[in-house]
């Protein structure tokens, strides 16, 4: 069974979103152990009014602080009606004091350094994450939709669903009472995350570290997983429940229910994921025995684009594929085929040319040379890239289709999903789009791109 979902997890990587629980972070303390963060905080609220306790003739038992330690956002509440007074604000400044100490279980921070997948969802309304991942951009739900979170968009973020710990703001969870709070607009059409519910349709959840009652996880995993229709009828995703922590059979019944697999050898499992996977990117990825980098398809309207997209490409010393047109009619397939064999990446440029050869095949008229190298593209993904990046593909800003934008909502939602896509999904589905914008430079994603990323060879 092990085996199975490690396979499974390599396979489907650009379909899986993480959602890293509490139970995964840790404060390091002076001796190098890791202290649980929730143990931590009952330890420090304990230890600022160890004098006021003692005055008052209270003494705090060993099962009371465990309890407080160990029984999730129960156990903070418990907390609370002992320390009542600023509590969250008190809360939030232990954990803003102490944050160059508090990381994440090295299993999970190897697995997502690895997979690096383009959403991390969190429960933790702190910054922990964001220290490992510079690079990602921070989104946090606050109870008003998420209609500003760019999950569509180019960048890769984090997404903390249950608010910004902000000082003198209780807009955040930190105990039974603003978790009910947050799970109320959670469901709440006006106010739910339509755009993380978007983005998780047909998306498989990994679940790490959520040490949540059976309630909760079925009223947080309904809000984030189900994509509501105008009739109101589910849709099931399937993922991953793993914990090291024992769950009841009713518990189990459910999660097999909604097609979860629960695990909990979740280290051995990461691990392994992560090791595999970086073997391949080793030997896939940063391959020096291919003469090419990057295979750029197109349409031949657009070689004017295209020769500015290879000259920026090869001043980050890529080595590009790019025919320009030279290639003699009757060498065509085979030269193609060869270049795309040779080369470690497809890029396609999309534009409306590039659309309208697709629409052409579609409706069962000439086959553009493009769309035969898309297909061979395909057939080639499946040989050498299974999970990994293969696929780059960048987006002329500004052009329409059918009077619909090329965005990365409608290349996705539009035209490489559902029933009968113009566009293989294998190639444009659930992937990072690169835009091209020559007229406004904060629209322009491919110039901001370190492309330099994949070169086998930096110097």
């Amino acid at each position: 069974m092990q085996e199975r979902i490690i396979n499974e997890l390599i396979h489907g990587l650009n379909r899986i979103v993480p959602v890293v629980g509490e139970k995964e972070f840790f404060y390091e303390d002076e001796r190098g152990n890791h202290v649980p963060l929730q143990e931590f905080i009952v330890e420090r609220f304990i230890g600022e009014n160890e004098d006021s306790l003692a005055a008052a003739g209270q003494v705090m038992t060993q099962e009371e602080c465990d309890r407080m330690s160990h029984s999730g956002y129960f156990g903070l509440s418990l907390l609370q009606g002992r320390f009542s007074s600023y509590f969250a604000e008190n809360y939030r400044s232990f954990v803003a004091e102490a944050i160059d100490r508090i990381t994440i279980s090295p299993s999970v921070l190897k697995f997502l350094k690895a997979v690096r997948p383009r959403l991390i969802i969190t429960t933790s309304p702190f910054g922990i994450l964001e220290k490992h991942f510079p690079e990602y951009s921070s989104y946090y739900y606050g109870c008003e939709g998420d209609r500003d979170a760019d999950t569509h968009g180019n960048d890769y973020i984090i997404y903390h669903l249950f608010g910004r710990a902000q000082q003198f703001s209780d807009n955040w969870v930190y105990d039974e009472t603003s978790l009910l709070q947050f799970l109320h607009c959670l469901h709440d059409n006006d106010t739910s995350p339509s755009n993380l519910a978007d983005y998780l349709k047909d998306r498989g959840t990994l679940f790490l570290g959520c040490d949540f009652p059976d309630w909760l996880f079925r009223f947080l995993w309904y809000s984030i997983s189900i994509k509501r229709t105008p009739q109101f009828k589910p849709k099931l995703t399937a993922g991953y429940w793993f914990s090291t922590e024992s769950s009841d059979i009713a518990f189990n019944h459910f999660l097999n229910e909604i097609s979860y697999r629960p695990q909990k050898d979740v280290n051995h499992i990461l691990e392994t994921v992560a090791e595999r996977v970086s073997d391949k990117g080793q030997s896939d990825e940063h391959a020096h025995n291919l003469p090419y980098d990057i295979f750029i398809s197109h349409a031949s309207e657009d070689d004017e684009l295209c020769e500015k997209i290879k000259d920026e490409l090869e001043k980050a010393k890529l080595r590009v594929w790019y025919d320009g047109g030279q290639i003699e009619d009757g060498n065509y397939f085979e030269t193609f085929k060869k270049g795309i064999e040779e080369s470690r990446y497809f890029m396609p440029i999309v534009t409306e040319h590039y659309m309208i050869k697709f629409m052409e095949a579609k409706l069962g008229g000439d086959i553009a040379g493009l769309v035969e190298e898309t297909r061979f593209a395909v057939e080639n993904q499946k040989k050498r890239y299974s999970g990994l990046t293969y696929s780059l593909p960048v987006v002329k800003s500004g052009d329409r289709m059918y009077n619909f934008e090329l965005n990365a909502i409608n290349l996705e939602k539009r035209f490489s999903s559902g029933p009968s896509p113009i566009l293989p999904g294998e190639l444009f589905y659930h992937i990072q789009f690169f835009f091209w914008n020559d007229e406004d430079c904060s629209k322009d994603t491919f110039h901001q791109y370190n492309w330099s990323k994949y070169n086998p060879n930096p110097k």
